[in-house]
């Protein structure tokens, strides 16, 4: 079927799918940096300069940024605390081998996303930049990942939340921000 969906236990499920509202989370990536998507997936800049990536997950999946040389210790060392689904390293394992796919995109500017990248049963992620990028995704065997154009162009100057180095911030409505921990 392709969904990461049908590969998940029923309370990672309840993580997954989302409940209420999405907030969006735009976290800025450099050049061998990466975001890891819970323990299901790995978001990678490989090639070019940094790029904005906005995350369309839902609120229970916890987002981790990270070196890309760091990534395979980080999932090992803290699955089912700092970053969830799944609830163990142990888990991640159960999911199989991860498989890559490689994108080569072309960034519009930083107003508009140039692309989304779709992990079906996870949710996407917009590509905001200029220039040429290579984005490489990992997700378990079997889990279709794809390109379509942006369903929400527009989002990354606009989402609810943003990583700052520390912790991920959610910005308030009067334009001030607030220290947010629900995502890091």
């Amino acid at each position: 079927s392709g969904q990461l969906t049908s590969k998940l236990t029923t309370a990672e499920l309840r993580q997954v799918i989302p409940v209420k509202p999405i907030n969006a989370v735009t976290l800025r990536l450099e050049e061998n940096k990466c975001v890891l998507v819970g323990g299901l997936a790995t978001v990678h800049l490989s090639e070019g300069r940094p790029f904005f990536f906005t995350f369309f997950v839902s609120n229970e999946v916890k987002l981790h940024p990270t070196d890309i040389t760091r990534a395979a210790s980080f999932v090992e060392q803290h699955a089912g605390k700092l970053i969830s689904p799944p609830d163990s390293f142990e888990r991640v394992q159960e999911l199989g081998q991860f498989e890559t796919h490689e994108f080569l995109l072309e960034g519009e500017g930083w107003r508009k996303s140039c692309s989304d990248i779709v992990i079906a049963g996870l949710g996407w992620v917009a590509v905001t930049g200029v220039g040429p990028v290579k984005v490489r995704v990992s997700v378990p065997a079997g889990t279709a990942v794809g390109l379509r154009p942006s369903l929400l162009p527009f989002e990354s100057s606009h989402s609810t939340a943003k990583f700052t180095g520390g912790k991920l911030e959610k910005r308030s409505r009067k334009g001030g921000t607030k220290s947010y921990g629900w995502r890091a």
